[in-house]
């Protein structure tokens, strides 16, 4: 338009268009594999990148890819988890590990640091969109957990302006009272997933993902034991919380019992 605007088309079902002052066209890096003579390597590879396994192995079963070398779309994060599977693959899946006998040696022979665990899952690792505040995400979305899990699912959440320390900061940070939150926990209480919007979400992901990844139940999240005060501890408390209430409203009998006795308690309390 005559005012400097940049508009957008988006290819949608009603046609939409978005206005915006500045357009931003941001795109990944790609890898020339043209001047890698791949072919000479056996490595088998199109215009979406080197064709890999779930493992990233590659045609060559001596290389693997990871990253732009795959046109992964994943984060930084992510990829390190590609590496890790890739290297768990390469070094601990062989035919001496499949021989009891030889990866007991092998096991005993090597450094506790060197012994091989499973890697994290790529889509289990938690991921932050550097914007203001900050997003961050780890785990299954609303819709997929509740295809995978149905009724067992619960979903929590959480807005940042109930919590004392929001508050606190929003005499310095005015968007510190606008964040939210939102925990998916089975019945069993194990996270599977987790979706914040707000000041310090990077670090109450990170918390998040380490009760994910040690299976530590919403009722015991209090073990992480983070530092006080803070979003995160502010967060987990919340969420326990809610837990704890929710859990004893899907007992209805034990629900109607600990209602009957508290209110007999206060009634007597002189």
């Amino acid at each position: 338009g005559g005012g400097g605007e940049v508009g957008v088309g988006l290819e949608g079902i009603d046609g939409m268009e978005a206005i915006a002052d500045i357009l931003l066209l941001a795109m990944g890096r790609q890898v020339d594999f043209t001047a890698l003579d791949l072919g000479a390597v056996g490595v088998a590879y199109d215009a979406e990148g080197i064709r890999v396994n779930a493992d990233y192995q590659s045609s060559n079963r001596r290389l693997f890819a990871c990253g732009d070398a795959i046109r992964s779309p994943a984060t930084l994060n992510q990829r390190y988890g590609e590496v890790e599977t890739a290297i768990h693959h390469a070094l601990f899946n062989g035919p001496l590990w499949s021989n009891a006998w030889l990866s007991n040696v092998l096991l005993r022979s090597l450094n506790a640091w060197l012994q091989p665990s499973s890697p994290p899952r790529p889509s289990a690792l938690p991921q932050v969109i550097n914007v203001n505040p900050p997003l961050a995400y780890i785990g299954y979305s609303s819709a997929e957990a509740r295809q995978r899990y149905g009724d067992t699912l619960t979903i929590l959440r959480q807005s940042y302006q109930a919590m004392d320390q929001a508050q606190l900061l929003g005499a310095h940070y005015p968007l510190s009272t606008a964040g939210w939150c939102k925990l998916l926990v089975l019945d069993n209480g194990q996270i599977v997933g987790a979706y914040i919007g707000g000041v310090q979400s990077e670090e109450v992901i990170g918390a998040i993902a380490l009760a994910m990844h040690h299976s530590i139940p919403m009722e015991n999240l209090g073990q992480l034991c983070p530092p006080r005060p803070s979003i995160t501890a502010d967060l987990l408390e919340a969420f326990r919380l809610q837990w704890e209430r929710a859990r004893i409203k899907r007992q209805t009998l034990l629900f109607d019992w600990l209602e009957w006795v508290l209110n007999w308690q206060r009634d007597w309390t002189r």
